[in-house]
C-alpha cells in the first residue's frame, strides 16, 4: 500500500494483531517529506500573516476591491499598516474550504498563496501531517527513529 507519495506500507501479518483485528502496519520504505494530504490541519494551527504586497496580490487575484478585501479577510484586530493577519473562521483559515471527499480541503487562494504557506513543507516530523494522516488514513507514526 502507497500513502502520501514515498511513503510505502504493508500490513502487518504477525502475532501483534488483536483479536479485534486492527491494523498495523510495517514501514518497508519511508521518506519523512511528503506530498501535502490537503487535510487542512496546518490552516486550523497558524494565523497566516501577510505583508502589503502578499495582501494586493490575493486581493487582485480574486478581482475584490482593497477595502471589500479588508473587510471580509483581513483579522481587525491586528493594527498593522502593512503587515496583516488572514482572518479565522470556524476556527480554521478563511480560505480554506471542505471539499466533498472526507477530510479533504482546498485553499482558494492557493493561486496568490502568501510566503508562509509556500514555506509549509509537508513532512512525518510535523505533528499537523501526522495528524492529518490520522485523519484521512486512520494511520499513525508511532517513531521518528533513524537507522
Amino acid at each position: 500500500m502507497t500513502i502520501a507519495g514515498e511513503l510505502i506500507l504493508e500490513k502487518q501479518t504477525d502475532a501483534i494483531l488483536s483479536s479485534d483485528d486492527e491494523r498495523r502496519y510495517r514501514c518497508v520504505k519511508w521518506d519523512p517529506f511528503i506530498p501535502c494530504l490537503r487535510c487542512g490541519v496546518c490552516c486550523t494551527r497558524y494565523q497566516v500573516q501577510l505583508n502589503l504586497s502578499e495582501a494586493r496580490r490575493i486581493c487582485d487575484g480574486l478581482g475584490l476591491s482593497w477595502y471589500t478585501f479588508l473587510g471580509n479577510y483581513i483579522e481587525p484586530r491586528w493594527l498593522g499598516a502593512d503587515s496583516f493577519l488572514l482572518r479565522q473562521q470556524d476556527g480554521k483559515c478563511v480560505f480554506l474550504k471542505d471539499t466533498n471527499e472526507p477530510h479533504r480541503t482546498i485553499c482558494l487562494i492557493h493561486a496568490w498563496k502568501p510566503w508562509a504557506c509556500r514555506e509549509w513543507t509537508p513532512s512525518l516530523y510535523r505533528r499537523e501531517c501526522r495528524e492529518g494522516l490520522l485523519k484521512q488514513w486512520g494511520l499513525m507514526v508511532l517513531s521518528l527513529i533513524h537507522i
